[in-house]
């Protein structure tokens, strides 16, 4: 089974706004479908998973339409205006 995350921790659908106070507050994401405001300018994936307090296991992330290898999370910069879609699988039967 699949999941959608659209922030915070095992709570789908919840509204968040992540916000870090750092010198350089200019990007704005829509992670699965909410905008995220005043995001660091070179925050990563890594980092966006990490403040959001997601598991880099059992997670899939995609960024304008192409998914983000997990070998590549700590490499991919979020730019503004990037469409993030994360999905996270859970076992079931």
């Amino acid at each position: 089974m699949l999941r959608k995350y659209v922030s915070g921790v095992n709570r789908p659908r919840q509204h968040y706004i992540a916000r870090y106070k750092l010198e350089s507050l200019d990007v704005k994401v829509i992670i699965n479908g909410e905008e995220y405001a005043d995001l660091p300018e070179a925050i990563t994936v890594a980092k966006l998973l990490e403040h959001l307090s997601l598991p880099r296991k059992k997670i899939a992330v995609e960024r304008n339409l192409e998914v983000v290898s997990k070998s590549t999370f700590d490499e991919v910069t979020l730019q503004d205006g990037d469409r993030i879609e994360i999905i996270h699988f859970i076992g079931g039967g």
